[in-house]
């Protein structure tokens, strides 16, 4: 097997697979120098145990680097080995942290203390091959007080402390000095956690094939030297371990090739260890091949060569052999800390699925809060925001609530504008790494403006106080990505662009914000959809961008599908300050800050970098528009005097997806809250419009800023229960949490009605789920729609509705009656879609009150949801044009679900859907509708003008 090279970028997939901690961020030791070797120490295994450790001179406390533990021989001690290893000379050239602990050195004999270490079998004599030395060998001296040493001969000769294990062999208990050192160690410096090592010569290198065998799972690759098992303890890791074997021809104290050494001890042979680590490491050996050739950059010196023990392996199983005897190689000193580091240097681990979707559990109370508040909690969630799919509490980097209702923990859902928080993150990790910066135009990097619309950076008249150019591209040279994250781009799809950038809040979705992506590939020069799924993987994401189908692009304006605890993957991250678990730092913490400060202070106080924020205004701030979406005509969104949710905390930011998807991040409280579902949220911030100037007036109202206060109210409580200790950054491991099990009555499944049976005629009929919700289900063998119309309206999920009381559609209207008029006119207008949602009470408006909720199932279609065809389902009429006729559909019951795309939906749908230039999909809470989604579909836009 070749070396694996790594570049030597913070861009590489990991995790911390391992260690219980990550120090990244953490300030080092006030006596430690940067530099110099300092000598620490802790309790281990209940004995204070010591150790040096040389931390290089540009060491950054928010930069992985990687950790070598180097362990010394027997009668040795960290101070002899950090001269004999040469790796203190290799740490400052090469950047890597390295660690020289001691070993036990209870023996009292003249000529001691004799450091040592506990492993391998050195104490467990006789062992399944007998005695491990022989009889003239015996010697009583050698006995540490740790030992009972009533074996004879006897050839105990190391302390009997518990260093990697207590027995000192195999894998169970690995709660030792050696194992606690490298979670001591990862707790407490920034070190990427892929790239942990061990090396160690004589009793040292038994140590390090040790510790590959117990811990294998956390280092990357060991370099034994001069060291072996003692004969009968023979083992192998369970995992893929690099490895790489050093020995002196001349090497008698514990030889290659021979059992018994010249003092009497037997050891295993060189050719049996390689037999079993080449099976554990999943190599190739033929016996009639010669060995190839493994390069080191001093092949040759001493007459050092070496060669790879197999073909084809998982890991690396290398033996290098050189004219010398018993220690480090070429006498130690520098040339053996650059084969050893040579070698090292050439893994990295992976990381497993499983370590990628964890979390970690703990009780609320552990933290300040109170389960039963929270279960109240939640049911009032249920009550007050109805057809939740999940509510997610995590605090302090642990999840302390979760609960689903109807779902599970797994389930995905199109996350909408919600991942409009995580597209900053991908831009703030290119701008850490130096690609491009904030406030740099797009133009100086050489970006063009490029829109499906050719006049998209047209200027609409010119702004009061500018010089406008003539040119085509209007202001896109005054265009940074500030600018573009801040929505205030001062451009509109279909309308093109009226503001200075920085001058107007102009949400956008589509063609204005997907310019990011384009400074990325320009900067990067890598395609941008590579560049954001390699910051996924390190989040634990690695299928974040699966389902955009944009090439080798990603939807800059959101729209990926994640988990509820996926989402809050993203919250910790910011909660994190940009730092995550064995990678450091991925984004600056000021762009973190930036993100929850509002941008252009001067055009309002509620949005940052594609984050919302819940701050509060200045004395004189102008009025900011909130999160809702209406006609542009009518309503371009709400003025706020107060905070965006008019409760909860000030530094609060937050993710809002299309029907209520919401992720809540509290830096002063260190505390997340997810929660997705499809619920409609109606305020009575906007005058009532309609759609067309010939149809009856409705009560838009659609307000997400509204209903995610009201959930923000449900929980509040449960919330601020108790003083929040001091706030630390949390980057520790998180672990496997089980998926709730019980779920209550009230959320569980409804029983599913049998579908109609269907006609054997040909042809097709896609139905789109009220209220335009970007999906639905094409049925085929059906000569009308007449038959499915029952059918389809079953298979359509239900929604809930939050409606501020006292809405001006009906006036006094305190129930559900008027519900078709207060979502939305191509659904309410009864001339448009015929009020295809049959809405019941769940709580009224009584009292002070500030909502209404109702609950609203799908009913029959009328003639506008449904279309027939005479083409069957791949055909249908909602695939968007240019795309392939074999676009996928998806198999329910005798039909096939469609999902349906915005610009076949404007054709078909142009006079009522005008307004719509993306639309959602939005999971069921019903588990009876399973879809999964392969094509990409935006939320309609949020059209706001402010100020």
């Amino acid at each position: 097997m070749e070396p694996r090279r790594f570049p030597q970028l913070l861009w590489l997939l990991a995790v911390l697979p391992c260690a219980v901690g990550s120090g990244c961020g953490r300030s080092i030791p006030a006596d430690l120098i940067l530099g110099k070797t300092h000598l620490q120490k802790s309790v281990f295994a209940k004995l204070e145990r010591t150790w040096l450790i040389h931390v290089p001179s540009n060491y950054k406390i928010d930069t992985p680097v990687s950790l070598v533990v180097a362990l010394h021989g027997w009668t040795r001690n960290a101070s002899n080995y950090e001269t004999e290893s040469g790796l203190t000379i290799m740490s400052e050239k090469h950047g890597f942290i390295v660690a020289y602990p001691n070993g036990m050195a209870d023996n009292h004999h003249p000529g001691g203390p004799w450091g040592s270490w506990n492993v391998a079998g050195t104490t467990l004599s006789p062992g399944p091959a007998g005695p491990t030395c022989a009889p003239w060998a015996d010697a009583p001296e050698f006995c540490y007080d740790s030992c009972k040493c009533d074996d004879r001969p006897q050839c105990k000769w190391t302390t009997c402390a518990n260093d990697v294990t207590p027995s000192g062999v195999g894998e169970n208990g690995e709660m030792g000095f050696l194992p606690g050192l490298f979670d001591y160690l990862v707790a407490n410096f920034c070190i990427d956690s892929r790239r942990q090592y061990a090396t160690g010569c004589s009793n040292g290198a038994m140590a390090t094939y040790q510790l590959g065998v117990t811990i294998g799972s956390r280092l990357a690759a060991i370099a034994p030297v001069a060291g072996s098992f003692p004969l009968g303890y023979l083992q192998s890791p369970s995992v893929p371990v690099p490895v790489m074997d050093v020995h002196g021809f001349g090497d008698d104290v514990v030889p290659a090739n021979i059992s018994m050494s010249a003092n009497g001890y037997y050891y295993t042979l060189n050719s049996d260890i390689f037999e079993v680590w080449r099976r554990a490491n999943g190599c190739k050996f033929d016996m009639d091949r010669h060995d190839s050739h493994w390069p080191t950059s001093l092949d040759g010196t001493r007459d050092l060569y070496c060669v790879s023990e197999g073909r084809d392996c998982k890991a690396a199983v290398v033996r290098c052999a050189y004219e010398g005897g018993h220690g480090s190689f070429a006498d130690g000193g520098e040339q053996n800390g650059e084969l050893v580091w040579g070698f090292l240097s050439q893994f990295a681990k992976e990381e497993s699925p499983a370590q990628v979707s964890s979390w970690r559990v703990e009780a609320p109370e552990e933290h300040g809060l109170d389960s039963i508040l929270l279960q109240e909690a939640a049911q009032a969630v249920a009550q007050q925001v109805p057809e939740r799919d999940c509510l997610l509490v995590v605090k302090d980097g642990a999840i302390v609530y979760e609960t689903y209702y109807g779902g599970s923990h797994d389930a995905r859902h199109e996350a909408d504008s919600l991942a409009k928080t995580a597209v900053a993150l991908v831009v703030g990790a290119a701008i850490h790494a130096g690609f491009f910066e904030l406030d740099v135009p797009l133009f100086e990097y050489g970006v063009a403006p490029s829109c499906d619309d050719a006049d998209c950076w047209q200027l609409v008249g010119c702004p009061t106080g500018f010089s406008c150019p003539n040119a085509s591209d209007g202001f896109f040279r005054n265009i940074t990505a500030r600018t573009l994250l801040a929505q205030a781009s001062g451009c509109e799809d279909g309308i093109g662009c009226h503001a200075f950038p920085g001058t107007a809040f102009t949400y956008d979705s589509g063609q204005y914000i997907q310019h990011l992506t384009a400074l990325i590939r320009q900067t990067t020069k890598q395609a941008p959809l590579q560049w954001a799924s390699k910051f996924m993987e390190k989040l634990g994401l690695p299928d974040f961008y699966k389902y955009d189908d944009m090439d080798d692009d990603f939807s800059a304006g959101g729209g990926q599908f994640m988990s509820c605890r996926e989402s809050a993957r993203i919250a910790q991250l910011m909660l994190n300050e940009g730092i995550w678990p064995g990678h450091g730092r991925l984004v600056g913490a000021d762009f973190i800050q930036e993100m929850l400060k509002p941008q252009f202070p001067e055009r309002g106080f509620s949005y940052g970098l594609l984050t919302w924020l819940n701050h509060q205004p200045e004395p004189g701030s102008p009025p900011c528009c909130a999160a809702r979406w209406g006609p542009p005509s009518t309503c371009s969104g709400k003025l706020l005097s107060t905070s965006l949710l008019d409760v909860g905390p000030h530094d609060m930011g937050l993710g809002i997806g299309w029907l209520g998807k919401y992720m809540f991040v509290v830096p002063s409280q260190n505390l997340s809250v997810v929660s997705f579902g499809s619920t409609w949220g109606s305020s009575l911030q906007c005058p009532l419009g309609h759609t067309i100037a010939s149809e009856p007036l409705y009560n838009d109202g659609y307000d997400d800023d509204f209903t995610a206060g009201t959930l923000w109210r449900s929980l509040s409580k449960a919330l601020a229960q108790k003083p929040h200790r001091a706030r630390n950054l949390i980057t520790r491991q998180m672990t496997d949490m089980p998926e709730n099990k019980q779920i209550d009555d009230e959320y569980s499944e409804k029983p599913q009605s049998e579908p109609l049976q269907l006609t054997s005629q040909k042809g097709s009929c896609s139905c789109l789920c009220p209220p335009g919700r970007g999906f639905g289900f094409c049925y085929n063998g059906v000569g009308d729609c007449e038959s499915v119309l029952q059918m389809a309206s079953q298979d359509c999920p239900a929604m809930g509705v939050v409606r501020q009381c006292h809405s001006p559609a009906v006036a006094g209207d305190t129930n559900c009656s008027a519900m078709d008029f207060s979502i939305r006119g191509d659904v309410g207008n009864p001339k448009v879609w015929g009020g295809h949602m049959d809405c019941s009470l769940v709580t009224g408006c009584s009292g002070e009150a500030p909502s209404a909720t109702c609950q609203c199932e799908p009913k029959l279609y009328g003639k506008y949801g449904c279309t027939w065809s005479s083409k069957p389902c791949k055909y249908s009429p909602y695939n968007a044009p240019g795309t392939s006729m074999d676009a996928p559909v998806y198999p329910h019951k005798d039909g096939l679900l469609f999902l349906a795309q915005p610009q076949a939906m404007m054709s078909a749908f142009s006079v009522v859907l005008g307004f719509i230039l993306a639309i959602a999909l939005v999971s069921s809470l019903m588990a009876r509708v399973q879809r999964t989604r392969y094509d990409h579909l935006q939320e309609p836009l949020i059209s706001v003008v402010c100020p």
